[in-house]
């Protein structure tokens, strides 16, 4: 490996700063579950790493007016365990119940997996589902926010600029009547890595036992994680039974086929998904 060196800032103006000097070879450090594994095996060689981990700014869980924010080194361990995520985005903190090994979910960060930006990432199929935005700063100390969609830029690919970090994650606290869910299959069972997964925030009126609104997202699926519009127009007013759970899972599968044609892929995710969204059915509504 040659020269490297390694910025450490302590808050978001060192961050700011640090920024300045990243080049097209620089990399951000988070919790570093895939980063320091591609640098162990030389698959990449960096000029420059930020380290964001001193950055204690960037380490939080709150809401304020209406809104829920995460701060971009808040462990996947620390919002799975959050009582406001439980209560108000409760896909997500069960997106962080799967995700990985006991390990990996005490070292990975909510702003890796974003700016990681891979298709299987699994907060990211949940975060769609409650509209996120994602909190970007730059080399000058600007901070924005941009839909999570137009970060994701394809597979282990985000759409920032080389002297951009992502510093947040923010959506509109889902209390009740929105519950959601998540649920995915993975490739083995001890730490699971997403073949297919699903996001489900819904409206539910109880009294009625229908459905008043509804975000789905898949991930792992194609490029990046995507909504599914018209499944969740479909689901509008819809009274919650055994025969809406199946029409559902059939709809999922049409879902999969438009987005993958011609893929390997295709004849097993498009079974595989009915199983995941009967578990996803199940949970949100106890069947």
């Amino acid at each position: 490996m040659s020269s490297l060196q390694v910025l450490t800032p302590k808050n978001n103006t060192e961050l700011a700063e640090a920024l300045k000097q990243a080049t097209p070879k620089s990399k951000i450090l988070g919790g570093g579950t895939d980063l320091v594994i591609l640098l162990n095996k030389d698959e990449i060689e960096p000029d420059l790493i930020i380290d964001m981990t001193a950055n204690k700014e960037l380490n939080y869980i709150k809401e304020e007016d209406g809104d829920i924010y995460i701060g971009a080194i808040t462990t996947i361990t620390e919002i799975h365990d959050s009582e406001l995520i439980n209560e108000k985005a409760r896909c997500l903190a069960k997106a962080c119940e799967k995700f990985g090994s006991t390990q990996i979910r005490n070292k990975a960060t909510i702003g890796g997996n974003i700016a990681n930006a891979s298709p299987a990432g699994d907060t990211l199929p949940a975060l769609k589902a409650l509209d996120a935005e994602v909190s970007v700063i730059n080399s000058k100390g600007e901070a924005r926010f941009l839909p999570l969609g137009d970060v994701l830029a394809g597979p282990n690919k985000n759409s920032l600029n080389v002297d951009e970090a992502v510093i947040g994650v923010k959506f509109s606290a889902h209390a009740k009547p929105w519950i959601s869910t998540f649920a995915k299959l993975g490739t083995r069972t001890a730490v699971t890595i997403s073949r297919i997964s699903l996001a489900v925030n819904v409206v539910y009126d109880e009294a009625t036992n229908t459905i008043n609104d509804a975000k789905i997202a898949l991930g792992a699926v194609g490029k990046a994680a995507f909504r599914a519009a018209k499944l969740e127009e479909e689901l509008k007013g819809k009274v919650v039974n055994k025969e809406l759970r199946a029409k559902f899972a059939e709809k999922l599968s049409e879902v999969i086929q438009e987005s993958i044609p011609g893929r390997a892929s295709l004849p097993y995710k498009k079974e595989a998904i009915k199983g995941v969204a009967y578990q996803a059915f199940e949970d949100l509504f106890s069947m």
